[in-house]
Parts: C-alpha cells; sequence; structure tokens
C-alpha cells in the first residue's frame, strides 16, 4: 500500500502506548488514537470510540491497523453493559469495515475470557462458553470480525504483566514491611507486555489472519506469585497472606482456576519459546527497582 502507515487504535492504554513506542523506535511510520483530546497531536488522532464511528475515516491510507482498545475490568463491564459493548463490540466490528474496505489488515486484541476457564492449554478452536460480561462481549466481536476472514487476526492474550499491574503494589506494600493478600483459587498465565508487542509486530509483518493465542508459559495462582515475587525481594515470606475468592466477595463471573490457552501456532509458525513464569513474575515485581 503505498504512502501507507500503521494504526494503533489506543495508544493511551498500556499495551497500545508500549507498541507505539515500540514502533517508533524501529522507525516504521505509525500514528496513534487516544482517547482524550488533550494528548492529540500530530502524532496522535484523538478518537472518542463512544460515538458514531460510521462516518469516521484514517487520514491516509493504513496498512496495519492494532485494536488496542476496551473497556478491559469485568466490573466495569458488568456495571455498564450496554456502555461497554458500545467500545468493545459496536466501535470494534465499525471501525473494521471502514478499515477492512480500504485493504487495511487488522490485529485485534482479544483474551481467555472467552473461554471459561475450566480446562488449562484451552485450544483455539474450542467454543466459546464466556462466563462474564467481558468475556462475551470479546466473543462476539470476534464473530462479527470473522466475516472478514484472513484480514483480521484475533490475538487472544492471557494476562499482560507490565509497569502497571498489581504486582507493582505488591512490591511496594513488601519493601515496606507491609503484609499482602493474595487469591489461593485464582490464578494468572502471565506474558511480559514486552513480549506481547514484538508478537504484535511478527503477526504484522506476516498478515496471517486467524487466531494466534499468546500465554503464559502455565497458571499459577495469585499466592503463588506473591510468594515468588516475596523470595525475590528479600521480603519476610510471613507477609503474605493467602484469601479466597469467596472471602472477597468475587462471584463466578471470575471463571474456572485456569486462564492458560494453547500456543501451539505461536510456537511452530513464529519459532518462539514461551518465557518461564517465574522470570515473568520477577520482572513485573522489579518495576519498582
Amino acid at each position: 500500500m503505498k504512502d501507507s502507515l500503521q494504526l494503533v487504535v489506543g495508544a493511551d492504554g498500556q499495551i497500545g502506548g508500549a507498541l507505539f513506542a515500540y514502533l517508533k523506535q524501529a522507525r516504521v511510520p505509525v500514528i496513534g488514537t487516544v482517547r482524550d483530546s488533550g494528548r492529540a497531536g500530530p502524532e496522535h488522532l484523538n478518537l472518542d470510540l463512544r460515538q458514531d464511528l460510521r462516518h469516521w475515516r484514517p487520514p491516509c491510507p493504513v496498512e496495519v491497523a492494532y485494536f488496542c482498545f476496551g473497556v478491559t475490568k469485568l466490573q466495569d463491564c458488568s456495571k455498564d453493559p450496554l456502555g461497554s459493548a458500545r467500545i468493545n463490540v459496536q466501535a470494534t466490528l465499525d471501525l473494521a469495515r471502514i478499515l477492512a474496505a480500504q485493504g487495511t489488515f487488522v490485529i485485534f486484541l482479544s483474551s481467555n475470557q472467552v473461554f471459561d476457564g475450566s480446562r488449562p492449554r484451552e485450544k483455539a478452536d474450542s467454543p466459546f462458553s464466556p462466563v462474564n460480561e467481558y468475556g462475551r462481549q470479546k466473543a462476539q466481536a470476534e464473530k462479527g470480525l470473522r466475516e472478514f476472514e484472513d484480514q483480521v487476526a484475533f490475538l487472544r492474550l492471557t494476562k499482560v504483566l507490565g509497569p502497571e499491574t498489581i504486582f507493582s503494589d505488591w512490591a511496594a506494600s513488601l519493601a515496606a514491611g507491609k503484609s499482602v493478600e493474595a487469591f489461593s483459587d485464582l490464578s494468572i498465565c502471565p506474558f511480559p507486555i514486552k513480549g506481547v508487542v514484538s508478537i504484535l509486530r511478527l503477526v504484522a509483518d506476516r498478515k496471517e489472519g486467524g487466531i494466534w493465542q499468546v500465554s503464559g508459559e502455565k497458571d499459577l495462582s495469585y499466592l503463588e506469585a506473591a510468594r515468588i515475587g516475596a523470595r525475590i525481594l528479600g521480603a519476610d515470606p510471613g507477609l503474605i497472606k493467602p484469601t479466597s475468592r469467596v472471602k472477597t466477595g468475587l462471584g463466578p463471573e471470575t471463571g474456572g482456576f485456569y486462564t492458560s490457552l494453547n500456543t501451539d501456532r505461536l510456537t511452530k509458525d513464529l519459532g518462539l519459546s514461551l518465557p518461564p513464569v517465574d522470570d515473568v513474575v520477577r520482572d513485573a515485581f522489579l518495576w519498582m527497582k
């Protein structure tokens, strides 16, 4: 596509911001969108995803568009299903139709929440089984995007760890000698944000549609992760206090224990190996240092 660039929709989010910075450093022609009009400028367009987008058009041809936006907190989607669906589903499909009509390759960030968490290493072709509003919206968006066939790649993610996670908060508490409560019955399968960004770039270069599942090495409970962090920081292990979802009032919408996804396509087609889970957790705790 002549004189085209790449577009990061949601460049003000954690993944979108990291991706935008990565592409700029790699000297890839890129522009991003932001929610706050005060942040708009030559490299950032103001785009309010709550508005009617059917008449929106990018300022120039777009070769690849990364959909890094969305209402991602389970409780926010549950409290406002219509408002969150306006962004997570309707805005997604409206933008995809506009961009696909111009020949753009779209990469959509999805989630392990399209499954119920009853099995580890869930396969890419397993039927959808969401148990919360966020997962239902992601599943609905995936279904709608399938009309564009090979023009869309779905990047299903487990927990992405960067500088802004609960682990950095825990690290600060442990450093101050304060106790930390962690779930023994809720798991994560963490993947580093820098790895997600690299995979996004690889998928964009290949322009191969379909489902790419990005998952950590294995599931571990938040309690196990907290204990790893305490060991790494040299903190008193007695500061880690186990708790449960039931005790804190979390319901079945948090899903089953497992969050891991099958990553055969990722490892075989891209030749990638999964980072050891201890290393991923360690790096998340060490953001404080």
